[in-house]
């Protein structure tokens, strides 16, 4: 795991780099964007106009430009700067590579790269809206806050992680579909030259997961199939609050009305200090403890940083006893668990590799997009057995990515069924030529 990969300072010598300042009318950073997008929509206006193609780069840099001028200012932490988050940077390595391995295999059915960078824009946008969207509404008791501005604030935060794979596709999908329907394009033919790049693009995403702590397996008793995320961590964070860890040296449990220490790590300060098991825990630092839920959640955030290096306990042993101790990092990792993201990246490259060598053998448009769409529930179904950060709480008690992998499976059997049945046909360089020249003319 490594959340953070480094920082983007917050000045280059006297220059702002993401805001202006009194002396400064722009941050380098937006002027670079505003430079670089003016002279790539420039391109495309001088050669096809004010097409499709321009419109969709103009909307492209503006977002990028709003995202420079509006989130990245408030993102800087004083002293340091933006943090370049690992997961952040697998998201845009595979957009990237998975739009680079569509314009490939669509360049050689003839396809005008111009239609699958368009596309990647809508797709782009809308997978990521929806696959943020079903994990806010899944988790939605983590966001809400007193005010819609504070949850929003909240809902933005994408850049700490908190996407669905599976909402990402459900909006992709509909983005696809509008797209073809608009520009009158044949779906089934682009929809097989995408599912390469869907599968690619889950796989390098999945990587940023790893490096985010989020979407992890269960506890692993194999060693060679397990890893131990870092104190604060999403695994570590979970098996803390379900009282699997020992946190600073202590379990906690309610015995009637009181929380007590029902467990004392052997060798840990807690020992040292003195702390024996059936203690009740009355306050850690000026919190009261109410239930041990919230002792652990209060324990957690004593990580050894300034301000939270001092820990202070009152427990009740007869009488009152004030307890504490300096906390010293490295703290204790998790429990080892597996790593169902590297899982979950594996599988997605090994389906990337099986779609880009189907292709060739297709025998008619939507075969190997029904190759992904077959393929890929049974997989995820699997994996939520491995996984654990998803409540079991749907059908059959399935985690709610079962239930929509079990509603895919049929849509692919109904997907089939409807090639097998309907007239079809392997579009080639002849089909797409029309449809280039169409699209290159539109206004």
């Amino acid at each position: 795991m490594r959340r953070t990969l480094f920082y983007l300072p917050e000045y280059l010598g006297p220059l702002p780099v993401f805001s202006a300042d009194g002396r400064w009318g722009v941050g380098l950073l937006l002027a670079a964007v505003l430079l670089a997008g003016g002279v790539w929509v420039l391109r495309a206006w001088r050669r096809s106009g004010w097409g499709e193609t321009t419109r969709g780069r103009l909307g492209l840099v503006a977002l990028a430009a709003l995202v420079v001028l509006l989130v990245l200012p408030q993102l800087v932490e004083p002293g340091r700067g933006v943090p370049v988050r690992g997961y952040g940077v697998m998201l845009a390595l595979a957009l990237i590579l998975a739009v680079a391995s569509a314009v490939h295999l669509g360049r050689d059915q003839g396809i005008h790269p111009e239609i699958i960078l368009s596309l990647a824009v809508w797709i782009g946008v809308a997978g990521l809206v929806g696959a943020r969207l079903l994990y806010v509404i899944e988790y939605w008791d983590s966001y809400r806050r007193p005010t819609w501005t504070a949850t929003l604030a909240e809902v933005l935060k994408v850049h700490q992680g908190g996407l669905v794979v599976f909402g990402g596709l459900i909006g992709a999908a509909v983005a696809f579909g509008v797209f073809a329907w608009r520009h009158r394009l044949p779906a089934l033919a682009l929809a097989d030259v995408a599912a390469p790049a869907l599968a690619l693009g889950q796989a390098i995403g999945r990587i940023g997961c790893f490096l985010n702590g989020c979407c992890f397996g269960g506890v692993s008793e194999i060693p060679y199939l397990a890893v131990q995320f870092p104190w604060g961590s999403p695994p570590h964070v979970r098996q803390a609050l379900q009282g699997e860890l020992f946190l600073h040296g202590l379990k906690v449990a309610q015995v009637g009305n009181r929380v007590v220490i029902s467990q004392v790590e052997p060798g840990s300060p807690a020992q040292r200090a003195g702390l024996r098991p059936g203690w009740q825990l009355v306050r850690i630092g000026e919190e009261p403890v109410r239930s041990p839920r919230q002792a652990r959640a209060l324990l957690l955030q004593y990580d050894g940083t300034p301000g939270r290096d001092q820990l202070r306990l009152l427990v009740r042993n007869g009488g009152l006893r004030p307890v504490g101790w300096n906390i010293k990092p490295p703290l204790p990792r998790s429990l080892p668990v597996h790593p169902a993201q590297l899982y979950s990246a594996i599988n997605g490259l090994v389906f990337f590799l099986l779609l880009w060598a189907v292709y060739p053998y297709r025998r008619r448009d939507g075969q190997v997009f029904g190759v992904l769409l077959a393929l890929f529930p049974v997989s995820r179904f699997l994996m939520e057995w491995v996984r654990i950060d998803e409540p079991q709480q749907f059908l059959f008690g399935w985690t709610l990515s079962q239930t929509i992998s079990a509603a895919l499976l049929l849509a692919a059997v109904a997907y089939w069924l409807f090639l097998w049945l309907a007239p079809g046909k392997r579009s080639g360089a002849e089909d797409w030529a029309p449809v280039n020249a169409r699209w290159m003319q539109q206004p």
